[in-house]
């Protein structure tokens, strides 16, 4: 266990100390490769899974990577600008922080993806709450409750479609399940952001017209602006590769940059890489983006996937794994042992999808035993693991969120109340339903 406790404790202490969180990581992968050589594993079988696990992550750091560059060319050819103008115009009149978390549920179930979500929409509106001096704290908690809703229950979701291939789930007996734990904690969630946002109001609307001014100063706010955005919407509903959508957007952003913001390719091409920095009356608020703001992502993920090669060429895993199920007495202690492997693995391995293979892998037995359905295996996963990944600081889906939103994930995190309620609200559930149910 001591390849668990150690890693734990390691990384733990580098989000305390605020240090780098693949620092914490790549000594935990030490640690494990260390400790793997003393206990009589051979090196060329660890290398070989590092090696392994690294390159099953090459597309995930390809589309970060094109994400930086995506984030700041909208800024640059006055896709975000213009929808900062336009949000600053319409919802400074509504509770925004609550606005904000349902306008962000909307748009992660119409993309099922947390990190397309926040990459696009959520960027622009926590800009708008830097603009009108709203609590960016209780803001991107809204924004990365509304994200994740997507990644859990959209059906287009990658994480959800590949919990219903793993488990072999009918698709709207699953969804159908889930809405009863999604329902009273969503509500709850709008109550809370309700109220929230009632007593954290924007203290900053006398600038709001200044702002607006040096907005249209700075930029050509102009309809066709909206063009990169769209597509990559278009493009993804359809579902075009995520990939291909992002290039053809970031093409886009290009042409719009270059025809209506008159920016030189060369100074949008530099832009997509070092990001956008220009001293203008704007700058205080539209700032950032470009590859390089994602290498300390990219390092994040290289170190955790090391990291999880590891503990799977040593079966760490396995063992843990093993204690839980062998403790396992009734329905309740299946679903509620479930739901906590998939937290810890993805606790573990800073990977949403481990939190759903692998309980999937060695547990589906046990639902099978106990007389569950394919679906409350599933529903388990989504309520617990798919759910919770930006509540773990070192998580690449936390780390990314904190990077696009220029938040800390341990500032937004106390703030993402959906994260919490559905997996309270699935336990409470499970709890009622299923405590009596012992094996025979």
């Amino acid at each position: 266990m001591k390849n668990i406790l150690v890693p734990l404790i390691l990384i733990s202490l580098s989000v305390i100390m605020k240090k780098p969180v693949y620092i914490g990581i790549s000594i935990s992968a030490l640690f494990i490769y260390i400790n793997g050589i003393l206990n009589k594993y051979n090196y060329k079988d660890l290398n070989k899974s590092i090696i392994s696990s690294v390159l099953s992550a090459k597309r995930i750091i390809l589309i970060l990577s094109l994400v930086g560059m995506l984030t700041s060319s909208w800024m640059v050819c006055g896709t975000i600008p213009y929808m900062i103008h336009l949000g600053l115009t319409i919802l400074k009149k509504y509770n925004f922080i609550l606005i904000s978390f349902l306008i962000m549920s909307a748009i992660s179930y119409i993309l099922g993806t947390a990190v397309g979500s926040i990459s696009t929409i959520g960027v622009v509106i926590i800009t708008i709450g830097k603009a009108i001096g709203l609590n960016t704290s209780i803001l991107a908690g809204a924004i990365v409750s509304g994200a994740f809703l997507g990644d859990r229950s959209s059906p287009i979701s990658g994480a959800l479609n590949l919990n219903i291939e793993m488990t072999h789930s009918n698709p709207y007996k699953l969804i159908n399940k889930m809405n009863t734990t999604l329902l009273p904690a969503f509500i709850t969630s709008c109550i809370l952001y309700f109220i929230l946002g009632k007593y954290n109001s924007a203290n900053n609307y006398s600038n709001l017209d200044n702002i607006l001014v040096n907005l249209s100063k700075s930029f050509n706010i102009n309809i066709l602006c909206l063009i990169p955005v769209i597509i990559l919407f278009i493009l993804i509903i359809i579902k075009i590769d995520i990939t291909k959508s992002i290039l053809a957007s970031l093409c886009s952003s290009f042409l719009i940059g270059f025809l209506i913001q008159r920016t030189s390719m060369h100074s949008l091409i530099k832009i997509s890489l070092i990001g956008f920095n220009e001293n203008n009356s704007t700058s205080n608020i539209i700032n950032g983006g470009g590859f390089i703001s994602m290498v300390p992502v990219v390092f994040t993920i290289i170190s955790a996937t090391t990291f999880t090669g590891l503990l799977d060429a040593t079966d760490s895993l396995s063992i843990l794994i093993n204690k839980l199920i062998s403790s396992i007495k009734t329905k309740y202690d299946l679903l509620k042992k479930c739901s906590l492997l998939s937290i810890v693995l993805n606790t573990l391995t800073c990977n949403q999808t481990v939190g759903i293979i692998v309980p999937c892998k060695f547990m589906k037995n046990a639902f099978i035993d106990y007389n569950l359905e394919n679906e409350d295996l599933s529903q388990c996963l989504s309520d617990s693991g798919t759910i919770t990944v930006p509540l773990i600081p070192w998580n690449i889906n936390s780390i990314i969120a904190s990077t696009l939103l220029g938040v800390p994930s341990i500032n937004f995190i106390p703030y993402s109340f959906l994260c919490y309620l559905i997996p309270i609200v699935f336990i409470l559930k499970s709890r009622k339903n299923n405590n009596i149910d012992v094996l025979a």
